[in-house]
């Protein structure tokens, strides 16, 4: 089992899941710098401005624990079919030798 097998399984899935991945970590890092603008705004008293931050803050947030979950799942799936790849071969390989016993 290896890093390239995996990714070589199902590339289009590992390159959408590194995708994904990337874009979760900018809207964190988004979100988390937002914070500091919304709060100055408050401290100036422009509400309007500072509820603005902190829906595009949370907005941010929210998008990227959805996008978390969805890229959670496709990498358990990238990984159940590399599993499912390794158990074929090794069936194949048993039938082939026509070996009755796995000791």
């Amino acid at each position: 089992m290896t890093l390239s097998g995996l990714i070589k399984s199902n590339k289009g899935r590992a390159l959408l899941t590194f995708i994904l991945l990337i874009l979760v970590a900018a809207l964190n890092t988004a979100a988390s710098y937002l914070f500091k603008p919304a709060t100055d705004y408050l401290v100036k008293g422009n509400l309007k401005s500072s509820l603005i931050f902190f829906v595009i803050m949370i907005s941010a947030g929210i998008i990227s624990v959805v996008l978390d979950s969805a890229t959670q799942t496709m990498y358990s799936r990238q990984v159940q079919n590399y599993i499912g790849i390794i158990r074929q071969k090794i069936v194949a390989h048993f039938y082939n030798q026509n070996d009755q016993t796995l000791d």
